[in-house]
């Protein structure tokens, strides 16, 4: 299989792996709020439909009769009781109980289900008019109280989180016949929800992962069916020379395809792209309310690192492609070498680890040429560059940037320099093809290399000017780009 093919097919394997991760990332994060969001809805459906119930199991006139008596009237509460635990086990409430506000600021319990050990031994729960205590309940007497007496709405609900687990408390507030006001009340654990959340997120994401393997498959197909085929060059280029001219043209047409299909397809991943980071930005801000689980903000900082290291690659295959597909827009004019090469270096120095290595700008005289080109490309072309010495030199190294020009031929020169951990020879040339790059480094640098793209990106912009680039390094010593530009676009500094 010859290089092309095989850099042509990795582009695409990139593409689609890209794709599947940003697909199934951003699909998890929404399903996962969408089906909370509706658990919840249901959840506090289910606590109004209890609610609700109270009407029916309750005598209009139960709360005038038991409160102010001295005496249980056991069967007269017994039956009551017994009716709301049944409607407990059957909505999946934790407990069902009506209370009233006493003269002092007490709360008397004037109905209750049994709780489930009282209900097994077949004794009944003494909640009749007894005083509220917050052993029974997982919730604050102060919020029911607070509820009862100043709060003007007809729902009350409050979440409580405990022990990893949440709990919902809702409470509607009523008037008897007889104008006493007092509130029935359910409170139910969301472990049961969190459950039937897990399951929700499970079969969606299988839903969501078939879909994708017949999109591949369907894909794959089509490709084969229409675009696919592998040419023996080696036996045409034998057969004869019209034959290779004609797989010459075809080779450069899939260059052009998979350039147009690769700035295509980024700007469709952009915007999604765009899309995750804007939202985990606004949560991480916690724009909508507070976000109380901490686990909640280590995956949010997670989304929001992987989007923007995503996003870039992104914008590294767009502008290859641009280039590529020669579709890349360019602004020249002349530009003033001393002001970009400050920018460059105030620009480089916010990047990680920069703080760490002595980076240097050599001076130039106010009179130095300007130079006719794209002011944008080249400051990506040095900062491509720099951000390739600051990787690659040890903490406390050297790098250092300079212009010049060759009093030889009259080309303007750029240079940058490092002490680092230098390229090996065998690897100085491939190291400028797009997603190569040197694999004998240092493996404690291992970890800093990133798709291959940055120097390819920077060769094809020095092409688009007529320029050039070399490289001159040596393991353990360090590397040296010298980027040079026709004495065409040296222009003369008006300074004065």
């Amino acid at each position: 299989m010859n290089r092309s093919l095989k850099k042509y097919r990795m582009g695409m394997l990139l593409i689609a792996t890209l794709v599947y991760v940003i697909s199934v990332a951003s699909f998890s994060v929404y399903g996962y709020f969408d089906a909370y969001d509706k658990l919840i809805s249901l959840s506090k459906n289910n606590a109004k439909y209890v609610l609700k119930s109270f009407d029916y199991i309750m005598p209009s006139d139960y709360h005038d009769k038991v409160v102010g008596e001295e005496i249980t009237i056991k069967s007269f509460y017994d039956d009551v009781a017994n009716k709301l635990t049944s409607l407990t086990f059957k909505s999946d409430v934790l407990r069902a109980f009506s209370v009233i506000k006493g003269s002092n600021e007490d709360i008397y319990v004037t109905a209750s289900s049994y709780e489930d050990e009282a209900f097994d031994n077949d004794k009944a729960y003494k909640s009749y008019f007894k005083i509220f205590d917050e052993r029974q309940s997982l919730f604050s007497k102060l919020d029911i109280l607070n509820f009862l007496v100043n709060n003007n709405k007809e729902i009350f609900e409050t979440v409580l989180h405990k022990e990893k687990d949440y709990y919902l408390l809702t409470c509607n507030k009523k008037i008897s016949n007889g104008g006493k006001i007092y509130a029935n009340c359910v409170e139910f654990s969301l472990n049961d929800f969190e459950k039937s959340l897990e399951k929700v997120l499970l079969r969606k994401e299988i839903e969501f992962v078939l879909f994708l393997v017949f999109l591949v498959a369907f894909l794959v197909s089509f490709k084969m069916t229409f675009f696919y085929r592998e040419t023996d060059f080696k036996v045409e280029m034998e057969e004869n020379t019209k034959n290779l001219i004609i797989a010459l043209e075809r080779a450069k047409k899939a260059s052009v395809a998979k350039s147009e299909f690769l700035a295509s397809m980024s700007h469709e991943i952009r915007t999604p792209l765009n899309a995750v980071l804007g939202f985990s930005e606004a949560m991480m801000a916690e724009v909508f309310g507070p976000i109380n689980n901490e686990k909640y903000r280590e995956y949010l900082k997670y989304i929001h690192v992987s989007s923007e290291h995503l996003l870039k690659l992104i914008n590294d295959i767009l502008d290859l492609t641009r280039v590529e597909a020669n579709k890349a827009t360019i602004y020249e004019e002349n530009v003033d070498i001393g002001v970009l090469l400050d920018v460059v270096k105030n620009i480089i120095s916010g990047y990680n680890g920069a703080d760490k290595r002595n980076i240097v700008v050599k001076p130039l005289d106010k009179r130095f040429p300007q130079l006719f080109i794209d002011g944008r490309m080249l400051s990506q072309i040095l900062l491509n560059l720099l951000s390739n010495a600051v990787k690659f030199t040890r903490d406390g190294g050297n790098i250092e940037i300079s212009a010049y020009i060759n009093e030889k031929n009259g080309k303007m020169n750029f240079s940058v320099k490092d002490d680092g951990i230098g390229i090996s020879k065998e690897n100085q040339e491939k190291i400028f093809d797009a997603f190569e790059q040197d694999e004998t480094q240092d493996i404690l640098f291992k970890k800093h290399m990133g798709t291959g793209l940055g120097l390819s990106l920077v060769r094809n912009y020095v092409k688009l000017f007529g320029g050039d680039i070399v490289l001159t390094s040596e393991p353990n010593k360090g590397s040296e780009f010298i980027v040079s530009f026709p004495c065409e676009r040296v222009k003369e500094n008006d300074y004065i």
